[in-house]
């Protein structure tokens, strides 16, 4: 029923060196490029550690392309206000 696929960041693993850098925004414009070249409109990302704030901060910048996400032992560098009181 479901599709599973993968994406290395650039710079991560055995992935090539890639030019123009390897800041976030561009991992993101990757990751939107990878849904754009396979035809996925709105998919369910998962991400874990540092992937899954990644992911996160897709979902903001483009929540039309994401319909769930599934976040394993994430990193994070945006805390909401509030949240670590409820956390106890």
């Amino acid at each position: 029923r479901y599709r599973v696929l993968s994406l290395t960041p650039r710079g991560c693993g055995a992935s090539a060196k890639a030019g123009g850098g390897y800041d976030l925004d561009m991992q993101l414009r990757d990751l939107r490029g990878f849904l754009d070249a396979l035809d996925i409109d709105c998919a369910i990302l998962a991400g874990h550690s540092s992937g899954a704030g990644k992911i996160t901060r897709f979902a903001r910048m483009y929540p039309s392309r994401v319909d769930r996400l599934v976040l394993f032992d994430t990193v994070y560098s945006f805390i909401a206000p509030g949240l670590e009181a409820h956390m106890d």
